[in-house]
């Protein structure tokens, strides 16, 4: 984990163990005779370098003097003393101003960021409150963070609104992106109605497609296959059958690449697809070919 460089200089090949043990010591640094050593900080504060540092440290210190250690980053940086949280022991209610600023200002980057590392129930559920937020992009972005954090508990919230086709298309996009990113077997049924909802907007539906592939569903091989001649679904269904076809077992990717051959749709797409397929399965591609070969098609 370590290595000298030179006789006297020790370096970390991970950082993190570097900045472990740069908070023990830090531990000390900061709290003297009880209080917070603000110069310390201060100096810590000037460099973001310091930042995952500050984070072990609060880890280390009992929630009191972590509490305060909070209390004075806040001052100087939201999105660090939020941070802290993740590694704060005690009642995170203590801080329910700290998280509400910090939701107030989802529109940037940084916050999301933090929301998504910090996210616990409590959070969560605060997000899913946003879905009906009146701002559309407050709505986007809460949408993207949910589905990063990678919450179940979102499903039924995120399913129905993507069922909704009074509600805007972009967002219901998003909606099908993020329910690709959670990874749950439990939206196949309305990503696959979504797929054959032909009155649907084409990029809700290709989302819905693209989700599919995430989840890598065997569920959803005869909906795909069946628009591979459909000009707006064709690409996005080719590169969701790969996203499936990597995810199963040898004997089932042969079956799935001899459908995928014996079918009848543009022959630039056919290549690209067998192409990607090649990719995935490099010399047992051999195999695959011949099977290929031997595939009537239809």
């Amino acid at each position: 984990l370590i290595e000298k460089e030179g006789q006297k200089v020790i370096a970390y090949t991970h950082q993190s163990f570097q900045e472990y043990f740069a908070a023990v010591y830090l531990k000390d640094k900061f709290c003297r005779d009880n209080r917070i050593d603000q110069e310390v900080l201060e100096h810590c504060l000037e460099y973001k370098r310091w930042d995952e540092t500050i984070v072990f440290t609060v880890g280390k210190l009992d929630n009191e003097m972590a509490k305060t250690l909070i209390e004075e980053i806040v001052k100087y940086d939201l999105y660090l003393a939020s941070l802290c949280l993740g590694e704060f022991k005690g009642r995170r209610s203590e801080f329910r101003g700290l998280i509400n600023e910090l939701l107030k200002n989802i529109e940037k980057e940084e916050a999301q960021n933090v929301l998504i590392k910090i996210a616990d129930s409590e959070l969560i559920e605060k997000l899913i409150k946003f879905l009906a937020a009146t701002d559309m992009d407050v709505r986007m972005r809460a949408v993207y963070v949910l589905g990063k954090i990678g919450t179940e508990k979102a499903i039924d919230v995120l399913i129905a609104v993507l069922k909704d086709k009074d509600l805007d298309w972009h967002f219901r996009e998003r909606i099908a992106y993020a329910l690709g990113k959670i990874s749950t077997e439990k939206a196949i049924a309305t990503l696959i109605a979504v797929l054959k909802d032909k009155d649907m907007d084409s990029y809700v539906r290709g989302s819905a497609v693209d989700a599919l592939g995430k989840i890598g569903t065997e569920k959803a091989i005869d909906p795909l296959i069946a628009v591979l001649n459909d000009k707006d679904m064709d690409r996005d269904a080719a590169n969701a059958l790969v996203g499936i076809f990597e995810k199963l077992k040898e004997a089932k990717q042969d079956t799935l690449f001899a459908r995928i051959y014996s079918q009848n749709f543009d022959n630039d797409l056919k290549n690209s697809l067998i192409t990607q397929i090649k990719n995935v399965t490099a010399r047992r591609f051999i195999k695959l070919s011949h099977l290929g070969k031997n595939t009537k098609l239809k």
